[in-house]
């Protein structure tokens, strides 16, 4: 069994919790949503346009989305 990360934990709680979070990959390019299912190598992302599967070597920052606008995750 492999011992769980700084960043699992974070990525878990913000899992749980169903915040909307702004994910920024290295490419520069931002999605929003709510984190939907973790993978050892992938997240799911969902957001009103749908759910994209991000790999999470391309992840470059998550944070907690601040807007203060809900995101409708259907």
């Amino acid at each position: 069994m492999v011992p769980a990360t700084g960043q699992d934990e974070y990525l878990k709680a913000l899992c749980e919790s169903r915040a909307p979070v702004a994910v920024y990959l290295v490419s520069g390019i931002r999605l929003l949503g709510v984190i939907g299912r973790l993978e050892p190598y992938s997240i799911s992302l969902r957001s009103a346009s749908g759910v994209q599967m991000v790999l999470k070597h391309a992840i470059a920052t998550i944070q907690p989305d601040t807007r203060g606008t809900p995101i409708r995750t259907w």
